[in-house]
């Protein structure tokens, strides 16, 4: 096994989390899981505005609370994250989300924080087949993707670098990887594995709502939206997302006491620049 950094990581230091796409959906699906259930009857397809500054809320979270550099890969971007796209993952099967994207407006502004708030990195055609070769199980390209962004971004940085998937296989395949090499060769550069390691979004955004990232009821709707989706579903990967958020709940309000306490925490500390915990 590869040294370094272990291969699942809870944020206690600066990291550089590297979202495919599922992981971004699953904080949209939230949103839209808290639009639908709050608020005035009729009233969704008029909330544009609260959509925009919650997916922002929760991204400067990760940057802000958590001290995480938010990025996807380029090419994951173009083919599914994009909202230009009329395919485009984070609209379809949301209807809400599609109701909104009727407006270029609001088409340019979602895009437009997604490349703020997510930058893309470039993984090269070669360096993604490189990366599909060292795999032991085909990936696709966009998956691929990800783990050159991460290793390139990891290496560059000396930071521990996370890919936030929701895709078992895929996770599996990354923890297989640095198992199985310390140093690997990419597009004619080595680069260490002990920097790249990966994270399910459910696990991450409890981390942001730990700390003060999200308030409770944001992230109670992402909980409740993340078991919705995994209902009725018999993979046996979809029963281990389907076992962990019910963790979660059970949790959920040792977590919020939690989370006022660290909050109170923060508070003296800045006040008097003690910690009073």
């Amino acid at each position: 096994m590869s040294r370094g950094f272990p291969l699942t990581m809870n944020i206690s230091e600066p990291t550089i989390l590297v979202w495919d796409t599922n992981g971004i959906d699953a904080i949209v699906r939230g949103i839209v899981h808290r639009i639908n259930n709050t608020g005035e009857p009729g009233s969704p397809p008029n909330r544009r505005e609260e959509f925009l500054a919650v997916f922002g809320i929760v991204f400067d979270g990760f940057r802000d609370r958590l001290q995480c550099a938010n990025h996807t890969s380029d090419r994951v971007f173009a083919d599914e994250v994009n909202p230009q796209l009329v395919g485009c993952h984070l609209r379809n099967g949301h209807p809400l989300v599609e109701t909104y994207c009727a407006q270029i407006e609001f088409i340019n502004r979602w895009g437009a924080t997604i490349e703020e708030k997510i930058p893309a990195e470039i993984a090269e055609d070669i360096e993604i087949e490189d990366m599909r070769h060292l795999m032991e199980e085909d990936v696709g390209r966009k998956d691929a993707s990800l783990v050159v962004v991460a290793l390139k971004l990891g290496n560059e940085s000396e930071r521990p670098t996370m890919i936030v998937t929701d895709d078992s296989k895929l996770a599996e395949q990354i923890i297989n990887l640095r198992n199985r090499y310390e140093i690997v060769e990419v597009g004619g550069s080595q680069y260490q594995t002990r920097f790249v390691a990966t994270s399910f979004s459910i696990q991450l955004l409890r981390e942001l709502h730990l700390s003060c990232g999200i308030d409770n009821d944001t992230w109670h709707h992402i909980m409740m939206s993340f078991k919705r989706h995994h209902n009725g579903r018999y993979e046996e990967a979809a029963r281990g997302h389907d076992r962990r958020v019910i963790e979660f709940f059970a949790t959920f309000h040792d977590d919020c006491e939690e989370k006022a306490r660290r909050a109170i925490t923060r508070e003296m500390e800045q006040a008097f620049g003690v910690n009073d915990g």
